[in-house]
């Protein structure tokens, strides 16, 4: 009876001992933020956990909670709490594989385990790694071979060429100009033999050998497919082009300049009577067909997905939240477009006469569309986001902003559709250095930098400015009144607009020309060498590889051969030295 009664009296203690349920917390995520070459994380809620301005490469998080982290010309692991796993004490790392990862030392490879101990010692002249084969390809002095886990050699390293893929079992090695296939364990398998050894594209992100089905090699310049007992499955030189099998297991071949489907047996899915066919990487098992001029789509069973009747197809795709829908941008033989998914239900009707890919901005997807030579966009719903009234729009895949042309002036909206600047401009193009933050922009036709907020940056006075220089400095070349001068990307004058021509193509001297003459300034418009020569010529650092030394000028029609800072170095220079040693800068 005391026993029941002190179960009676602890049962209300013990329920109210019983924890309360509690609410599970938002599992936390971390992405990846870049900018002007640095790299930094932040957490779903945005907040820095890793700042820019610290390490110049961050990679993804692995799977133990691992980042590669290049820092200081170095490379180590951190954790997201920039915890240093493995010391930046190395030129280079890689990823793990089978638990080890390679790591490069005084010019020579070798491979770490996760807590940054040397497995095997740093002797190697190649990256590597260790997939379903449990090898790694070794070089030594021009020659390869395999090594496993421990170090050990397995193939001998003596080869000429060595190759392999992540998912087979198998591993393949060049002898002179031959092929020849080796087991895991080392075991030659094959002779040395095959001119070329093909991989196909299994998934979206690895290439096998037979896992697709036969494999493609070539023998004496022709080719055919062997299967893994490594006998042709097809005479060798069949068919005028062969692509190795895909993730469908089919493959593209071409007979009597058509071309045709064929298995894994060789025999034919789709017969050599079109003009083309191309296989889409994903998803797998489409196949875009050609036939007399236009196109349709059939899947691995020879289904038939769209019908040959299109101008073009382009593979794309729409997001819209957390899903994404592989899709199919047409064009009709009306030319007008519209859009299906893969398997070819509409989901755009063919309105409209172009219509550009769409691309993601907040979980949505938008396009600029045109119809009637008027622009707008559209969301993947087929929703006008911003009015096809315009007379243009310009984007790109690397631009936030759409650049709106209408009657005659230009804005900047987003993708979305929202303004961000009026139409207010003759001219409006993104900054190639910044082409989210910065405009060069025009009105009453001259020219200036802009921000996205309309900020001026350079004044809107410049008869010309330079987005974008091949071996150009940082700096925006400009044109006032004739006259060239330099102005740097914060909008300060480093070479006021004086002179008739600019020449910049190092980073030591700058060649500028008034009234006929050549003479030099450096990056701060003091004169080194004084306008007054007829000519001046100098190797280009970016062709030669080498820093500007030696400067040649023409006075009173002699050469002369000047240091950086004008010192005479030689009085006795030819004019046929100069014309072959600069007559490419002719051409």
């Amino acid at each position: 009876m005391r026993v029941v009664l002190l179960v009676i009296i602890l049962l209300p203690i013990i329920h109210s001992c019983k924890p309360k349920a509690k609410s599970q917390p938002k599992e936390q995520s971390f992405s990846r933020i870049h900018k002007d070459g640095s790299w930094g994380y932040i957490d779903n809620n945005g907040d820095t956990l890793i700042p820019l301005d610290k390490y110049e490469f961050l990679n993804p998080i692995d799977a133990e909670g691992m980042i590669l982290a290049h820092s200081s010309g170095k490379s180590g692991y951190i954790n997201i709490h920039q915890d240093t796993l493995i010391n930046f004490i190395y030129e280079d790392l890689g990823v793990f594989s089978n638990g080890l990862a390679p790591a490069k030392k005084n010019g020579k490879w070798g491979f770490l385990d996760s807590k940054g101990n040397i497995i095997i010692s740093h002797k190697f002249d190649n990256e590597s790694y260790f997939y379903k084969c449990g090898l790694a390809s070794a070089k030594v002095n021009g020659k390869w071979g395999f090594i496993d886990r421990l170090g050990n050699t397995v193939v001998p390293i003596i080869h000429d060429g060595a190759q392999y893929t992540k998912i087979d079992s198998l591993v393949c090695l060049r002898m002179g100009q031959k092929w020849a296939f080796f087991s895991c364990n080392g075991e030659q398998l094959t002779d040395f033999q095959y001119d070329a050894i093909t991989g196909g594209l299994h998934n979206q992100h690895n290439y096998t050998y037979f896992k697709n089905g036969p494999c493609l090699v070539s023998i004496e310049g022709k080719l055919s497919y062997i299967d893994e007992n490594f006998e042709p499955i097809l005479p060798f030189g069949k068919f005028e082009k062969y692509n190795a099998f895909d993730g469908s297991k089919r493959a593209i071949v071409k007979t009597s300049s058509k071309f045709g489907l064929i298995d894994r047996e060789g025999q034919f899915i789709l017969m050599p009577e079109y003009d083309s066919i191309e296989s889409f990487p994903y998803p797998l098992g489409r196949y875009k067909l050609k036939f007399d001029g236009l196109y349709g789509i059939m899947d691995a069973t020879a289904d038939q997905i769209l019908p040959i009747t299109y101008r073009s197809i382009a593979p794309n795709y729409f997001k819209n939240d957390s899903i994404t829908i592989g899709t199919l941008i047409l064009k009709d033989d009306n030319g007008k477009f519209g859009v299906t998914d893969y398997n070819g239900t509409p989901l755009i009707p063919m309105i409209y006469d172009s219509i550009d890919k769409f691309e993601e901005v907040n979980g949505r997807s938008y396009a600029i569309v045109s119809r009637d030579e008027k622009y707008g966009v559209i969301d993947s719903k087929n929703l006008v986001v911003l009015p096809i009234e315009n007379d243009f729009i310009y984007s790109d895949r690397w631009m936030e902003y759409l650049i709106v042309e209408k009657q005659g002036s230009f804005g900047l909206y987003t993708k979305e559709g929202k303004e961000v600047l009026p139409p207010q401009y003759d001219y409006l193009r993104p900054c190639y250095y910044d082409k989210n933050n910065r405009f060069i922009a025009g009105q009453n036709g001259k020219l200036g930098l802009i921000t996205k907020e309309g900020k001026t940056i350079i004044p809107i006075e410049y008869d010309y400015i330079s987005n974008w220089v091949e071996y150009g400095p940082n700096e925006h070349f400009v044109v006032k009144d004739g006259k060239h001068g330099l102005i740097d990307r914060d909008g300060k004058t480093t070479v006021p607009p004086k002179y008739d021509e600019i020449i910049y193509n190092n980073p030591t001297l700058i060649k500028v020309k008034r009234d006929g003459l050549f003479g030099t300034i450096d990056r701060k418009n003091n004169i080194v060498h004084p306008i007054k020569y007829e000519k001046i010529y100098w190797e280009w650092p970016y062709i030669t590889g080498h820093p500007l030394d030696t400067v040649f000028v023409k006075y009173n029609r002699e050469y002369l051969a000047t240091d950086t800072k004008a010192n005479i170095i030689d009085m006795e220079i030819s004019e046929k030295f100069i014309e072959e040693k600069f007559r490419y800068l002719s051409h």
